[in-house]
Order: structure tokens, then sequence, then C-alpha cells
């Protein structure tokens, strides 16, 4: 009790402290209108259960709840079978969402999405389980967004008063700049109201149609069915006619490198080059240290011997 006339007192301090901000602006406000203003623009869930006393009340009458199933079937007879899930969904209303198949060496079966009016799931899915031979598994999942709803009930309920509050101001602007902010400000609103909106119709619409998922199948025994291969001329033929293209292939990739040739050729030219440069010039200082020693011993030889006098 004490935490309500705190948030009472709270909200009568805001619509106080917020009174003359559109008269200081030259709009003429009431007191009502201030108030609605003050009230809705900084909307929790605290001022909503104040606002609202009778929400429990709507929470405990009108539950609003996602229901989804999930249903697992095993059958002897795949397409006899299919056939009768196709006439039970029609003759409830059902629609197919999604549909697909699967065949292999082991299994047929399918999944299939199933949307249904939430009144006729039960009955629907008591009509599906005893379809085949053996329901293999049964799921059932239930969301309540009940306090989601009732709280974008509740939130959209004082956006249109502030909407409808800001369209008399809009009337009551004398200036351009006071039409700006009051257009500014209503366009937000109305945003948000588009916004709660849109979430209203999507609860709505999970609510009202339910979604049954379904896996059908049949185990099948595995039957080894040998491929056909073509006969051997055939092969052959085919095999010159790959080994042509290959080669041909080949070539034309070798010849797309001729830049690479010309470099590598080059390269290789290059170093050959100055390899034999280098041995050239290794065998010349070899021939001439050859030379300067011969020329230094027949030099010796051509000397007088000198002879000592005392």
């Amino acid at each position: 009790m004490r935490k309500r006339i705190a948030l009472l007192t709270l909200i009568g301090l805001a619509t106080f402290s917020c009174t003359g901000r559109y008269e200081d602006k030259g709009i003429p406000v009431t007191k009502q209108e201030e108030m609605t203003l003050s009230e809705v623009a900084d909307y929790s869930p605290e001022i909503r259960t104040v606002a609202s006393p009778d929400a429990s009340t709507e929470l405990a009458h009108a539950r609003k709840i996602i229901k989804n199933v999930r249903l697992g079937i095993e059958t002897a007879s795949f397409a006899e079978t299919r056939k009768k899930l196709d006439s039970i969904v029609a003759a409830y209303g059902g629609n197919l969402m999604r549909d697909n198949e699967y065949n292999d060496n082991y299994r047929i079966s399918c999944d299939v999405e199933i949307k249904v009016d939430a009144q006729k799931l039960e009955p629907l899915t008591a009509a599906l389980v005893n379809l085949g031979k053996r329901l293999e598994y049964k799921n059932i999942e239930a969301t309540d967004v009940t306090e989601e709803f009732i709280d974008l009930e509740a939130r959209l309920k004082n956006k249109r008063k502030v909407e409808t509050t800001l369209l008399n101001l809009l009337k009551k602007a004398t200036t351009v700049e006071d039409v700006i902010r009051v257009e500014e400000k209503l366009g937000q609103i109305r945003a948000e109201i588009d916004a709660h909106t849109g979430r209203l119709k999507y609860l709505n619409s999970m609510v009202e149609q339910s979604t049954l998922y379904v896996n059908l199948y049949q185990n099948v025994e595995y039957k080894f069915e040998p491929t056909e291969t073509p006969k051997f001329i055939e092969r052959f033929l085919t095999a010159l006619d790959k080994g042509w293209k290959g080669f041909v292939a080949a070539i034309l990739f070798i010849i797309r490198l001729w830049p690479l040739f010309i470099i590598t050729t080059l390269s290789w030219l290059t170093f050959k080059w100055i390899k034999a440069y280098r041995i050239h010039r290794k065998e010349e200082r070899k021939a001439e240290r050859k030379a300067e020693k011969k020329r230094e011993k027949k030099n010796k030889k051509d000397k007088p011997e000198e002879t000592s006098t005392y």
C-alpha cells in the first residue's frame, strides 16, 4: 500500500514539474492534457499496475497461450498413410505450410508443418496419433504470452491518449516552431503505436493459429541394386576422347607459359655466360702467374754472379 502511495506521489510530482512546458512555448495546455503527457512519458510496469487495477482479473479470464505440437509417426505404408494424413488435415481446416519428403535406401519420410485453429489442435492431434502403426514421440509446447499481451494493450491505450492530446495541442499551436515540435513528438508516438499494434497482431495470430509438426516415416529393407555400366567399346572410345582432350589441354597449358620459358631461358644463358667469363678470367690470371714465374727464373739465370774483393 505504501509503495502505491509513493508511486502516486511521484506521478503527481512529475505532473506538477511538467506543468507549463508547453505553455512556455506559447501553447495553452489544460491540466488534464498535461497530466496525460506526464503520466505516459515514462510509462513503466509499476505505473501500469496502479493505473490498471483490473489487470489481474483480465489475466485470469483471458489467457493468451501459443501452442505447438510435434509428432513422430512410423507407418507400414508411407503412401497410404500420407493420403490419410492429408485428408485428416483438410477435414480439420488445416493448412500445409511446409512439406519436405526424403527417400533413401533405408527410409521413406516426410516433414510436414501444419497451421490449424487453436480450438482444433487437440482433436487434430488425437486423430493423427493413431494414424500409423507406432507413435514414436509426442511433444507439446505451450508459451504463455498473456502478460506481454496485457502490457502491450495498456501501452497502446496510453500512447493513443498521448496522440489525442498532441493533436489537440497541434490545433492550439500558433507559431511554426511550436507546430514542428509537436509534429515531431506526434511522429514518435505514432511510430510506437504502429510497433505495438504490429506486435499485438503477431501475438494474436500465433495464439489463434497453432502449429503442428509431423514427421512421418517408413523403414524399408535395404536392397542392393547394381548400376548399369556401359559396354567395353563405349568405355574405350570415352577413354580415347578424354585422353585426347587431356593431351590438348596440357599442350595449351604449356603454351600459356611461354613468358616463363623465355625468362627461364634468358636467366640460364646469363648464368652460363657469367660462369664462362669467370672461368676464362681465372685461366688468364693463372697463365699470367706462370709467365711471371718464367720471367723471374730467366732473370736469375741472366744476372752475373757478383764477386766480393777484400
